[in-house]
């Protein structure tokens, strides 16, 4: 994981696009208070979709889920919410502008307590993870990789890292707020991470 978060050893293509900071530095680029809980959200890349139709039907589309916790955190004052997009959105498969319009939109309208991470910013992953209560993944390898450095994480479509045992896996959009009100509550179970280790 240490490498990883580096973006050296990956069994993929690496999308690890930011530099670790000092922790102070990395508040402070992001603009975020230091001691207030932290819950982080990672939007997939077309490209990971796009390989996801034996997953069909999705659970949530994921604009949708995006906009649901950005109202779900507006209210949750206690909280400070990091949206992270995916770096490839801009990357080696093109820029996907119908995607980053939406979130340029939303982005003009946000809550002062969540943050928008674009995907050219010198931002690192794993580093949001560190600071983070809860991961919130979507059809992304971070579900893993989050409840292996120790974090609850929900994920909120079918995929991959899918109802694996070592996150919570919404299974009716209708339930996400529940669910996520069931989730900030949590820490990571050592079942959950016996599960992790084991998969990964």
């Amino acid at each position: 994981m240490q490498d990883r978060s580096k973006g050296v050893n990956t069994g993929w293509r690496n999308h690890v696009k930011g530099t670790r900071k000092e922790i102070s530095d990395f508040y402070a680029k992001l603009d975020l208070v230091p001691g207030k809980k932290t819950v982080s959200l990672f939007i997939s890349s077309d490209d990971e979709i796009g390989v996801s139709k034996v997953y069909l039907p999705f659970v949530i589309d994921q604009f949708e889920w995006v906009e649901r916790n950005v109202e779900y955190f507006k209210n949750k004052g206690d909280y400070q919410l990091i949206i992270r997009v995916h770096p490839n959105i801009i990357g080696v498969s093109g820029t996907n502008l119908q995607f980053l319009r939406k979130i340029i939109k939303i982005k003009k309208n946000l809550p002062d307590n969540v943050k928008v991470v674009m995907p050219q910013d010198d931002i690192n992953s794993y580093q949001i993870i560190e600071i983070s209560e809860v991961v919130l993944t979507y059809f992304s390898s971070l579900c893993l990789e989050a409840a292996l450095m120790g974090k609850p994480v929900m994920d909120a479509t079918k995929g991959q890292f899918y109802d694996k045992g070592f996150s919570i896996s919404l299974k009716d959009k209708n339930d996400y707020e529940s669910l996520l009100d069931s989730i900030l509550l949590q820490s990571i179970s050592s079942e959950r991470m016996t599960a992790a280790y084991r998969y990964a």
